[in-house]
């Protein structure tokens, strides 16, 4: 937030006319591009007034070197706010989001790429990433119907916790007599069979 802040007030000094940006400055702010975050770049060039020097492929490959530096959620950024969604494997960026936790960058993508919804909880139907897809299918209002991978690994998970509680102690506060959890499966043919 500081450094926005300061970089508005850098605006508002260049507009105000109290600061001119010279050659040199334009220079030294030309050079302090690669250190700033990628979702001030963007404001930092149109406030310095570099625009008719920095344009969009110059942004194209910042977005392209931080996916190859790892650094996914400032391509995510850059992506979408320069609309390069064409030019990118927003699938693979979107995994690469939630592999580090960084959903809700992954759902900026998403937002702004409708058509990708199913594909990505699809794509995200694996024992690994069961729950954020379940999370997505909830989110964005899907039909869990249309996910049976996903529904399997859910009903598997659910089933494996209640059977673990069958082979506790039955002194143990979670134990649950095997003839119980057979109740609460009944006309559950998926958790059934797990617990066959």
């Amino acid at each position: 937030m500081v450094i926005r802040i300061t970089i508005n007030h850098l605006g508002i000094l260049i507009s105000d006319k109290k600061l001119t940006m010279t050659a040199v400055l334009k220079e030294v702010a030309l050079n302090s591009l690669s250190s700033l975050r990628a979702d001030l770049v963007h404001d930092f060039v149109r406030l310095t007034g570099l625009s008719d020097v920095v344009k969009d492929d110059y942004f194209f490959k910042m977005a392209q070197d931080n996916i190859a530096n790892g650094k996914y959620p400032e391509a995510a950024v850059l992506i979408t706010k320069f609309r390069f969604f064409d030019k990118f494997d927003l699938l693979q960026l979107i995994l690469d989001l939630v592999d580090s936790k960084r959903i809700p960058t992954a759902k900026l993508l998403i937002d702004n790429q409708p058509l990708l919804k199913e594909n990505v909880v699809r794509m995200l139907s694996t024992n690994a990433h069961a729950k954020t897809a379940a999370d997505f299918v909830k989110d964005y209002k899907l039909n869990p119907e249309d996910f049976p991978e996903l529904q399997a690994i859910i009903s598997r998970n659910s089933s494996c916790y209640f059977i673990g509680k069958a082979f506790r102690a039955p002194s143990h506060a979670d134990y649950m007599p095997l003839h119980k959890i057979e109740d609460l499966f009944t006309d559950n043919h998926r958790m059934l069979i797990e617990l066959a």
